[in-house]
């Protein structure tokens, strides 16, 4: 048998070379490839066909090279997408990466439901300058291309006959083709990698898991050495510490804490249903899309219901009431908090290609205040600044929300007058032991910086008494409105940017010098608020912090006008 099989190669190798300069859809289509068939049997039963019932795909186009590996897939192989059969006329392709390590098309063949088919991949041609074919070796990358689903293009996973080549890569020559054949399993999926970030964040699948049962902590095995918690509206699983939620539920949007950014693989079928239930006032809401989908259009049918949908743990809103519109984008893989009026369901469309080119707007605070940039828990209280608030100020000025040890939980520039802005305030992350936010029912102090003359005053918010949060405290998913800012009575005053000290991160000693004769009270902190030293200096003064363990800690300097905090690192 072994020698019919050369036999049968080496004809092939000489009809392939013989059509190379035919069209590049030249292909043949064998009904039972095996080892002992001929090259005589081949012609006289027929399989050659030259040219496709639909056009080869755009960008799929390929070079016959001469040399060519060729994987039969029988119609047993029963190609599907999610349970259900590929159609004739849809296509297979294989890629390979070129000189750029660019995807490029290698070879492509067209499933005609009913008989076998020869999907050829073509080796590099050592006579050319560029890399236009498999080398020797190299795996194949699959897909589907399925003008039955609207030009989808799909990842493919194949299942090969062990008797022949099956480690899925290229062993083809202009002498002897390498031969493959798939005659079991052929499986179209979705991609669906999740790239989860560290800290807080939503996280959603539009995908369904194959794990059955889809027991919590199977599902995210891959991320489980960064997964610090995950959360829905009522359950938890935080690792060693509680789990009431047990299982995973398709098409659900959840809170999640990482330790480091991770990415959690979802391949598969989309979600059965495309349509979320909302509850009264607030819900975890999932992106049940594989694209970014357009805020203002995906609301529009239910926009008289909708209080407002903001990030989980980031600054963009959407609020119709307020004129709000910084989150312009739903993300696949990500979740929001979304509140309701009443009971209602939202329609995901399909996924067109026009969605794709949105971008999501930047929102992203860049601190130059002496502030503390506010750490994003996951835990928010959301306050729409009305424009009328805004008379004294300038575009450029910063808002910033304070707990009252004077550490940063909220801050926002003021980019127009004319329009209201949101001011998303941090609450203290239940995961830590550091004091990194507010803590619920805690009183929420105003400050402005205004950037023109490097100046920050205290000042007091008038809240719209409409609203239930009205009487300035924290508290999470909390919805403020505030219509007027009055400087304190202190006015402004110059930051005291006449103090310095350094290094900055520190082995444990640190130098604090104080220029123009100022007298200052210096005092360090934890996170936390525990003051670990304190001192009034001025002029040069040393402090000897070798004691203390590594991290990040808070240096307060203030005197009977102005208040700063600075960031400290012991290595």
């Amino acid at each position: 048998m072994k020698d019919y099989y050369i036999l049968f190669l080496s004809f092939l190798s000489i009809f392939l070379f013989a059509f190379q300069a035919k069209p590049q859809s030249v292909e043949l289509n064998i009904e039972d490839l095996s080892s002992d068939i001929t090259y005589s049997e081949l012609v006289e039963r027929g399989f050659i066909k030259t040219e496709f019932d639909n056009p080869i795909p755009p960008g799929w186009e390929f070079t016959n090279t001469g040399a060519v590996h060729i994987v039969s897939i029988k119609p047993s192989a029963n190609p599907f997408f999610c349970e259900t059969p590929v159609e004739p006329g849809d296509f297979f392709g294989l890629f390979y990466l070129d000189e750029n390590g660019e995807e490029k098309c290698g070879g492509c063949v067209e499933w005609t439901g009913t008989e076998a088919v020869a999907l050829m991949g073509y080796g590099d041609d050592s006579f050319t300058p560029n890399k236009d074919g498999f080398a020797s070796g190299e795996p194949f990358i699959w897909y589907a291309y399925l003008y039955s689903r609207n030009n989808k293009i799909l990842p493919v996973v194949p299942t090969y006959d062990q008797s022949y080549y099956s480690d899925n890569k290229y062993h083809g020559s202009s002498s002897f083709p390498g031969l493959s054949i798939i005659d079991e399993k052929l499986e179209v999926v979705y991609p669906n990698d999740i790239v989860i970030p560290k800290g807080w964040s939503g996280m959603s699948s539009f995908t369904t898991t194959s794990l059955f049962p889809p027991i919590i902590y199977n599902v995210l095995n891959p991320i489980s050495n960064d997964l610090i918690i995950i959360q829905d509206m009522t359950k938890v699983y935080w690792p060693g510490t509680m789990n009431n939620m047990f299982l995973w539920t398709n098409g659900k949007g959840y809170k999640i804490k990482m330790d480091e950014e991770a990415i959690l693989p979802m391949k598969g079928c989309p979600v059965d249903s495309r349509s979320v239930s909302l509850e009264t006032t607030w819900n975890i809401l999932p992106v049940l899309s594989e694209c970014n989908v357009l805020a203002s259009t995906l609301f529009s049918p239910i926009l008289s219901k909708i209080i407002v949908v903001k990030e989980i743990a980031g600054n963009k809103v959407f609020w119709p009431d307020m004129g709000i519109e910084t989150l312009q984008v739903l993300e696949p893989g990500k979740a929001y908090f979304m509140a309701v009026s009443q009971n209602t369901d939202l329609a995901y469309g399909d996924c067109l290609g026009l969605k794709s080119e949105i971008v999501p707007m930047e929102t992203e605070v860049v601190n130059i205040t002496p502030w503390n940039t506010p750490a994003e828990t996951g835990f928010t209280h959301t306050i729409a600044l009305s424009s009328e608030a805004f008379s004294e100020l300038q575009e450029g000025d910063f808002i910033g929300a304070f707990t009252q040890n004077g550490f940063c939980a909220g801050l926002v520039q003021i980019n127009d007058l004319q329009k209201n802005m949101p001011l998303t305030v941090y609450g203290d992350d239940i995961t830590t032991t550091e004091n990194d936010g507010i803590s619920e029912g805690g009183q929420i102090t105003f400050k402005l910086f205004k950037t023109s003359s490097d100046e920050e005053a205290h000042i007091h918010a008038e809240f719209d008494a409409n609203y239930a949060s009205s009487d300035g405290n924290f508290y999470d998913n909390g919805l403020s409105v505030v219509n007027n800012f009055k400087l304190s009575s202190t006015g402004i005053s110059t930051a005291n940017n006449d103090v310095n000290f350094y290094p900055n991160p520190t082995n444990g000693m640190v130098e604090v010098s104080v220029e123009n004769e100022g007298k200052y009270h210096i005092s360090i902190q934890t996170l936390n608020g525990q003051v670990i030293a304190q001192q009034n200096i001025s002029g040069n003064t040393q402090f000897n912090l070798s004691y203390c363990s590594k991290g990040i800690y808070l240096v307060i300097i203030e005197n009977d006008s102005s208040r700063r905090i600075e960031k400290l690192i012991i290595k």
